[in-house]
């Protein structure tokens, strides 16, 4: 099996990479004892291959060592899902994560019969953590210098989290933004919770009136944050790869992005079961998005499926995503409305085609 590899994605779309990890090559990296031989083996040329591919080998090389060196299970996870944004649609090797008997996760590149070829870690717990009173494990970035921590629980650990000083999603360092994740976290477990950078707690936009819910634009992004930082609007929190990961490892996270969706769909005249989005109400769908005029109600729910998407909810993006191709009435609309419905349902379809940022697929 030594001809095989994992192959990488690529940024390029005018130089197609050809650029991939060998299994000798993964199997080196696992060999270091530390990660400094890693940097240091890292040539400028390996860098600006990357760049001109528009591919991430040696991001990969770093979260390859760092699933392998993992001690406890939440680290390797943000690694893998790091490891799992480089591979390329056609690699013949692919990573994959295994849930085994008594809880014990298993990380290893399986080939196209889903046979193992290299076992990268196992045996890891996701309670398998240190006893110290405040957990701290690595967030999935590549390098020493830009690693930083996040608390295993955000409201039981008996710490307070880190004060940010809130600033533009543009200026932020990458560890200013793993702070604001933290609060974003607790303030998804908390209805209560002020998040820094967020103008509301989720109990206030509950409880604001049809109305106010319309035209506010300051809250969305709390609710379903964008991962891109062109697209944030105000200072809140950017989704993160360890969001998607929490999400994806905890039944009441999801159960409580269950009912920010729910809220929001209410408010469109939807309603889901399960994975399943359907129109309830015509007259509130009518009156905010199912319309021949462009509303900006129509982008909340693009940004929506992207939000659903990224941490793992495919099937909900889906559905979400075939409700509004299905009744948003382009055909209908005349001049600019039409021209804007039809850039809608584009950018619907790119949404939807937004990368997983966790490890895995879930369920509502």
């Amino acid at each position: 099996m030594s001809g095989v590899a994992v192959s990488l994605s690529s940024t390029n779309c005018c130089l197609p990479s050809s650029r991939s990890i060998t299994e000798a090559e993964i199997r080196h990296v696992m060999s270091l004892r530390k990660e400094k031989d890693l940097v240091d083996s890292t040539t400028s040329g390996d860098k600006a291959k990357d760049w001109v591919c528009g591919t991430s080998k040696v991001r990969a090389t770093h979260a390859i060592y760092q699933i392998y060196h993992a001690q406890y299970c939440r680290e390797a996870m943000y690694a893998m899902a790091e490891f799992m944004s480089y591979v390329g649609n056609e690699s013949e090797l692919r990573p994959k994560v295994t849930l085994e008997s008594e809880g014990r996760y298993r990380f290893a590149i399986v080939d196209d019969n889903q046979d193992e070829i290299v076992t990268l870690n196992k045996d890891l717990t996701w309670i398998n953590l240190p006893t110290t009173p405040t957990v701290i494990v690595s967030p999935p970035v590549s390098f020493p210098d830009e690693r930083t921590s996040l608390l295993e629980e955000h409201t039981a650990s008996g710490h307070n989290l880190p004060r940010v000083k809130v600033s533009s999603t543009a200026e932020r360092s990458p560890r200013v933004e793993n702070s604001m994740t933290k609060h974003w976290l607790k303030s998804l477990q908390d209805d209560a919770y002020q998040a820094p950078g967020a103008k509301y707690t989720f109990e206030q936009i509950r409880n604001m009136e049809p109305d106010v819910l319309d035209r506010n634009k300051s809250y969305f992004q709390l609710l379903f944050p964008t991962s891109q930082k062109h697209e944030s609007k105000g200072k809140g929190a950017l989704l993160t790869k360890p969001m998607a990961v929490e999400i994806q490892e905890s039944e009441h996270l999801q159960q409580c992005v269950a009912a920010r969706l729910d809220f929001m769909l209410d408010f469109w005249g939807l309603k889901r079961e399960g994975n399943r989005v359907s129109i309830t109400d015509e007259v509130k769908a009518q009156s905010r998005w199912e319309k021949a005029t462009y509303d900006h109600n129509m982008d909340r729910i693009c940004q929506t499926v992207q939000f659903l998407k990224q941490v793992g909810f495919e099937d909900c993006a889906m559905s979400l995503h075939d409700v509004l191709t299905e009744y948003l009435p382009v055909n209908a609309a005349r001049g600019r409305d039409k021209s804007k419905l039809e850039k809608v349902t584009l950018t619907l379809r790119q949404k939807l085609d937004a990368q997983n940022l966790g490890y895995r697929v879930v369920s509502l």
